[in-house]
């Protein structure tokens, strides 16, 4: 069960009051999402947010995204921002070309069969089951199944604030040497087969900064 911080208070321990927001220090290049209808809307989503054009998963409720950092970090929360219940493609919307693939490789196809577009709840809805893995590169969706996540996170309406934010604390003990995270998307809270994110950001504080201010401590 995820630590969900109530609203006004800090996410993140009192001992690491030091902690801040690390957009500055993810990888961008090397970031990456699977099965997003908008997979360029991940570098806003990643940094300022995107909540007037936020990404929506494609072939089904599941996202998977891949992130790395510049340099080791310890992270103690994420900032998790949903898009408004209710949001839906335009017509003129279209899933654009992007580096990486944003659907799902043959190769990580799901065994079930594809859903017919006509039969799908195009309601977006709010991330719900987030499970979480620690410097595990180059993940399919399979993969998923396999490997033991580090945190899975339950997430309830509750939790979001009127904006739509929820700020989740982690294991802390288990984010100590972060080189890339990446985080499954399992299902949302209307149930639907849209999942939207219009922010995702995380908190913690880089590892060489930390060995500095134990240096200065020392000292």
């Amino acid at each position: 069960m995820a630590a969900i911080a109530p609203p006004g208070s800090s996410a993140v321990p009192s001992k690491a009051l030091e902690a801040a927001p690390l957009s500055g220090l993810v990888a961008m290049t090397g970031t990456e999402v699977l099965n997003a209808a908008n997979p360029q809307a991940l570098g806003a989503v990643l940094t300022t947010g995107s909540v007037d054009a936020p990404m929506r998963s494609d072939c089904d409720e599941q996202l998977l995204i891949a992130v790395p950092f510049n340099q080791p970090v310890k992270l103690h929360s994420l900032l998790i921002q949903a898009a408004e219940e209710g949001a839906r493609r335009t017509r003129r919307e279209q899933p654009s070309a992007a580096p990486r693939a944003s659907r799902r490789p043959a190769r990580f196809a799901p065994t079930r069969a594809p859903r017919r577009r006509a039969a799908r709840r195009r309601r977006a809805g709010a991330p719900r089951t987030l499970k979480l893995y620690v410097n595990r590169s180059s993940m399919g969706f399979d993969d998923t199944e396999s490997f033991p996540p580090t945190q899975v996170l339950e997430l309830s309406r509750s939790d979001f604030a009127a904006d739509g934010s929820a700020t989740v604390a982690l294991n802390f003990v288990k984010f100590q040497c972060v080189q890339s995270l990446t985080l499954f998307i399992a299902d949302n809270q209307q149930g639907s087969d849209v999942t939207a994110l219009a922010r995702l950001q995380f908190v913690g504080m880089p590892i060489q900064a930390t060995n500095v201010n134990d240096l200065k401590k020392q000292g």
